[in-house]
């Protein structure tokens, strides 16, 4: 039994276990103001970081942490539906291919199904019961609690 309540930090690159709804949307809203923060000072620091030769290295020090956080909410968010992780690589792969290949208005239509998949473990509930990857995120707390 868990005797520890979970905090942001502590998670913050985590990719296994269940996160529940409200959890997913929260995380994903302060890391992404976390990253807008720290894209701010960065660029106070250092320049246009994403202009500047030298500053690229810069902006992959300031965007990865992030960028591997988003990715290990979004596959425990995944863990919670009861599917692996690496269904993360469907929607991530139409993305990158849409991006680097295709550079035209065709992108819209490519990028249509990552923000299906996006808003669908976004909205859907997850799984009532434990599964492969945890107990539900409920009663994991509630287990805590008592």
């Amino acid at each position: 039994m868990n005797t520890k309540p979970e905090f942001f930090l502590e998670k913050f690159f985590s990719f296994q276990g269940r996160l529940g709804r409200e959890k997913f949307l929260t995380y994903n809203i302060v890391t992404s103001l976390l990253l807008c923060v720290c894209y701010f000072f960065a660029n106070l620091v250092v320049g246009n970081i994403f202009q500047i030769r030298s500053g690229n290295f810069v902006a992959i020090l300031v965007v990865l942490p992030f960028f591997i956080s988003l990715l290990g909410l979004t596959v425990r968010r995944i863990h919670d539906l009861g599917f692996s992780g690496w269904l993360l690589l469907v929607p991530t792969g139409i993305s990158v291919f849409a991006i680097v290949f295709i550079r035209s208005s065709i992108f819209d239509i490519l990028s249509f199904p990552a923000i299906l998949f996006y808003l669908y473990i976004s909205i859907w509930p997850g799984q009532l019961h434990e599964n492969e990857y945890g107990v539900p995120p409920r009663e994991a707390k509630a287990n805590f609690s008592s």
